[in-house]
């Protein structure tokens, strides 16, 4: 005959708990990473979803969720981070690509400038 002891309130409290219950000790498990701008209601977003779809079972399983969804969050803010750098140097791309496209003013001490000699000749063209 086995001795059972009851269970600690920490491990009887996960065993059939609210799923309510269980995003709340995934997110318990340490505090967000959250960057100036990011909002903690977004964070709790994802994690909710994550923990919906997964259903963890036990402890183990909750800190791996949590594992999902701090890279899943972090995944998302490097999205961001390119799109924004991506959004902030288009106008230096176009300005650049603008530049080669239309003409040149002349020189500024009023002389053309030469230009290296073109492949076919040995000649050198003259920039207006």
């Amino acid at each position: 005959m086995q001795d059972t002891k009851p269970l600690p309130p920490s491990i009887a409290a996960t065993a059939g708990s609210s799923p309510t219950n269980v995003l709340d000790r995934v997110i318990a498990i340490a505090p967000a990473s959250l960057l100036p701008g990011e909002k903690e209601a977004d964070y709790a977003t994802i994690a909710a979803r994550i923990v919906s779809a997964s259903g963890p079972g036990d402890a183990i399983e909750e800190f791996l969720i949590r594992d999902v969804v701090d890279l899943t969050w972090e995944i998302l803010r490097l999205r961001r981070a390119k799109a924004g750098i991506l959004k902030s140097s288009m106008r230096d791309g176009v300005f650049a690509v603008g530049t080669r496209v239309t003409p040149r003013p002349p020189h500024r001490s009023g002389q053309a400038q030469l230009r290296h000699p073109a492949p076919a000749s040995g000649n050198w063209r003259q920039v207006a």
